[in-house]
């Protein structure tokens, strides 16, 4: 079971990286703006996690130490999910 919940969960986590690098190319930005790097960026301006719908970005003010952060707290809480399977 919870290697099914750590299987979801990332797919969720490439499926919104996708949607945000996707979003990135609409809105103009060329390939060096709209990889996964930008991606996590992206979602970390916004204040979303894979889970979370795009309906509930906000416009947090968070700086360059936040965003790392961000992404550092997302990736503990998929690994310490996963080894529990």
């Amino acid at each position: 079971m919870a290697a099914t919940s750590a299987r979801a969960r990332a797919a969720a986590r490439k499926r919104k990286l996708r949607e945000a690098m996707e979003i990135l190319k609409l809105l103009g930005f060329g390939p060096r703006q709209t990889n996964e790097v930008a991606a996590y960026t992206f979602l970390a301006l916004l204040d979303l996690v894979p889970n979370v719908p795009w309906s509930a970005a906000s416009n947090p003010l968070r700086g360059i130490t936040p965003i790392i952060m961000h992404w550092h707290w997302c990736a503990r809480m998929e690994q310490s999910h996963g080894q529990r399977s």
